[in-house]
């Protein structure tokens, strides 16, 4: 099955859950113009328009660092390859308001790029509650079968402040 990606202001179809998992990988090797590796994916079916996509992803490699401010610093960052991922993500599953909860991990305060124009966002602990390898796995499942995965725990996603996102 396809699926459609999209991030920032820019979109991509991925033919199979390979493509998108180098996708995926790869993207967590730039640095977003606010100074750090973490971002926001929405994904759906084919044609979806981006406020209609189903599954959002919000990853960030390095939870609690502080943003690169230079280019020698950008080169002192260790590269992301499938054996050395780390991190943690919120996965929602937005039509029925849940977030992906992996009882083995434990929630990290995380910022991400959800559009390059604007701040970091701030995604609390209680809400990033998986781990990046876990996360494109979801994303794999997903490109797979279209579905929501059932390999995780699924959860009402409620923010610290009450409000559910």
């Amino acid at each position: 099955m396809s699926v459609d990606v999209w991030w920032d202001v820019s979109g991509s179809t991925f033919e199979d859950a390979e493509a998108l998992t180098e996708f995926i990988i790869g993207s967590l090797n730039k640095i977003t113009p606010q100074g750090t590796r973490g971002f926001t994916l929405w994904l759906g079916p084919v044609g979806t328009d981006p406020d209609d996509m189903p599954l959002r992803m919000d990853l960030d490699p390095d939870p609690g660092a502080s943003p690169v401010e230079s280019i020698e610093a950008i080169a002192d960052l260790t590269r992301i390859t499938r054996e050395n991922v780390e991190g943690a993500a919120a996965v929602r599953w937005l039509p029925a308001e849940l977030m992906a909860v992996d009882a083995e991990f434990t929630g990290r305060d995380i910022e991400v790029m959800e559009y390059s124009g604007d701040e970091l966002v701030h995604v609390p602990a209680n809400l990033a509650r998986v781990s990046i390898p876990t996360a494109i796995r979801i994303a794999v499942a997903y490109c797979q079968s279209g579905e929501r995965f059932e390999g995780v725990e699924w959860e009402p996603a409620v923010a610290t402040d009450g409000a559910t996102n």
